[in-house]
């Protein structure tokens, strides 16, 4: 419905504007752009059936836009089809119901580059978590500080990159 009213209030702009219009001659001058590049350009503001017309085909776009995002994401998501689109959550969601694959695990990846001041106080955050994650792992960036020995000392497992 929003869609339809914005498309709506866009015509209804459009058409304001072309009712109203003023057939008045723009006064063009000529100048140089860069020293090199001759242009023609308006010194005058754009009327105001100008800025109706821009606004009505603004709002004729975004409406256009926002009901094919729309479209597609309801025909993508809802779809029924295996054909199509055999990822769809509401297929994958249906073969999966009811089906135990396992408890939740929890896997913390840390970016770190040269992270000596706040790694500890990060691990130990994840340390405190209601649900601790079963693994962290350190991704340490070409660290020149001493952020791998403190991950390590902290006992998890780190990856180190160049």
């Amino acid at each position: 419905m929003v869609i339809l009213l914005v498309a709506a209030l866009a015509g209804l702009l459009i058409w304001i504007a072309i009712a109203t219009a003023d057939p008045v001659e723009p006064q063009t001058r000529e100048g140089l752009l860069f020293g090199a590049w001759r242009v023609l350009y308006d010194t005058e503001a754009p009327s105001t059936s100008t800025l109706l017309i821009a606004v009505g085909v603004a709002l004729l776009l975004a409406a256009a836009v926002a009901l094919l995002e729309t479209r597609i994401a309801n025909r993508d998501r809802r779809s029924l089809d295996e054909g199509d689109t055999p990822l769809s959550p509401r297929l994958v969601m249906a073969q999966t119901r009811g089906v135990f694959h396992g408890p939740v695990t929890v896997t913390v990846l840390v970016p770190a580059h040269n992270e000596e001041a706040t790694l500890p106080a990060t691990l130990a955050s994840l340390q405190q978590q209601s649900h601790r994650p079963e693994r962290v792992i350190v991704v340490a960036d070409n660290c020149t500080d001493r952020t791998v020995e403190l991950a390590r000392a902290a006992g998890v497992e780190v990856v180190e990159t160049v």
